[in-house]
């Protein structure tokens, strides 16, 4: 029999049910299951509030994890045959307590074993898993796909419609006009096409390399500039923040959302400059376009 380790930290639950619809066909194939859920000592609130969103930037963007609670961390058994190892973006990075997770001693069972990694988020994870990737390398894990459902909606409504699910747990909005946030029930669904193929392959020991050849994971190359941009603004703003305390921590927290709000009509200017890039620094341009595959 093989075994397969998932591992999902899920606020809303729109994770947890991407990951067991991916997982589902190797169930069904005969695959034994086991699931860890990392769980910080403090929990995360869901919905997060203005405050609690902000109060956690530093140390997603530093990538500093929680203290998380022991027992939540350790898988039932010592080695798998395949890890799931599923995540949301928070600040362009992995979520905290999957971070806390993967920096455990508890992590150490991806050692040598085939990873497949999951995220459901808005739109701009590239950056979060180029992180992720690095820490799956550091516990000796061969992270061999990589599997991406984003928010259904069009990203000039997501803009506004997943803040506001992720601020206040309302994904459909006072009046209706714009789609609902998150990923709808049907794109969660094309998870098991996906999953039937990883199955097929683990149930014939074919986990050498890919399986699904980047197909669920497409690149975005209009983002590549973008979110590099954004990480390096958002390092300086999360070191400067991190380095202060209570009221003085408070309103640099505001500041900085006030300059993400401010940087919006920089936005054209921006892109003028990513493609100018792209057009005169095509080596370097590829390189951080290559860090983006499995």
């Amino acid at each position: 029999m093989k075994r397969v380790l998932l591992v999902c930290y899920s606020q809303s639950g729109q994770l947890r049910r991407c990951a067991d619809t991916l997982v589902a066909p190797m169930r069904e194939a005969g695959c034994e299951v086991d699931v860890v859920v990392p769980q910080p000592k403090t929990p995360y609130p869901w919905p997060w509030g203005f405050s609690g969103f902000l109060s956690v930037f530093p140390e997603c963007v530093k990538g500093t994890p929680p203290e998380m609670v022991p027992e939540s961390l350790q898988a039932p058994q010592e080695q798998y045959d395949l890890v799931v190892l599923a995540y949301q973006v928070w600040y362009l990075a992995p979520a905290l307590p999957i971070v806390g997770w993967l920096q455990s001693g508890a992590a150490k069972v991806l050692n040598d074993t085939p990873v497949v990694a999951l995220c459901a988020c808005r739109n701009m994870w590239q950056r979060a898993f180029v992180a992720l990737k690095k820490l799956v390398s550091a516990k000796g894990g061969r992270l061999i796909d990589h599997v991406v459902r984003e928010d259904s909606g069009p990203a000039w409504a997501t803009f506004w419609s997943t803040p506001r699910w992720v601020v206040t747990g309302d994904k459909v909005g006072a009046t209706g006009l714009l789609p609902p946030a998150g990923v709808n029930d049907a794109d969660i669904a094309t998870l098991a096409q996906p999953g039937a193929q990883l199955a097929a392959a683990l149930t014939a020991g074919a986990l050498g390399g890919s399986v699904l050849n980047g197909s669920e994971a497409p690149i975005k190359r209009e983002f590549v500039i973008p979110e590099l941009v954004a990480r390096f603004f958002f390092e300086r703003w999360a070191s400067v923040i991190a380095g202060s305390a209570g009221r003085s921590r408070w309103w640099l927290s505001r500041a900085f959302f006030f300059s993400l709000c401010s940087s919006v009509p920089l936005l054209i200017p921006a892109a003028v400059f990513a493609l100018v890039i792209r057009l005169f620094a095509r080596g370097w341009f590829q390189g951080k376009v290559d860090e983006l595959t499995a």
